[in-house]
């Protein structure tokens, strides 16, 4: 999977030639961080970016949720170079479509993206493979104890 990640012509020029991550609590902005470096996404990721909102203030209207995701998508599309976002928290899923009507560029749910790319593995006809490391185990003899 990573390698397809890593293949600039299957995902980042369909989006965009680099993203910034967007992640919405900063204390734990180095998860985001690990991820990106793990999944062969560094050349892509231009930068990890928080607004300090716990995950269950994201409702909250006093959090003022909108307004902190859009200033820092502002403040990636003039510092970062990027060309797409990609949301870090499923709680700001349904801010995705506004953030990209507003900023012009594409603004990535992440747990949609996931559900669309297994829909489509579906779709196909795919399945796990059962050969190498993803084989079913061996048989085992057993001894009654």
């Amino acid at each position: 999977m990573s390698y397809l990640w890593q293949q600039r012509s299957a995902v980042h020029l369909m989006l965009g030639s680099a993203v910034t991550a967007l992640w919405g609590w900063g204390l734990v902005w180095w998860i985001t961080t690990f991820l990106v470096r793990n999944y062969g996404m560094a050349q892509a990721c231009r930068k990890v970016r928080a607004v300090d909102v716990a995950v269950l203030d994201l409702d909250k209207p006093e959090a003022n949720v909108r307004g902190l995701l859009l200033r820092e998508c502002r403040e990636a599309l003039d510092q970062d170079g990027i060309g797409a976002i990609v949301l870090g928290c499923a709680g700001m899923a349904d801010l995705a479509h506004d953030l990209s009507l507003e900023l012009g560029i594409p603004v990535i749910d992440g747990v949609a993206a996931a559900v669309r790319f297994a829909e489509a593995l579906v779709g196909l006809g795919l399945k796990t493979s059962k050969h190498g490391d993803l084989a079913f185990p061996l048989p085992k003899t057993r001894t009654p104890i």
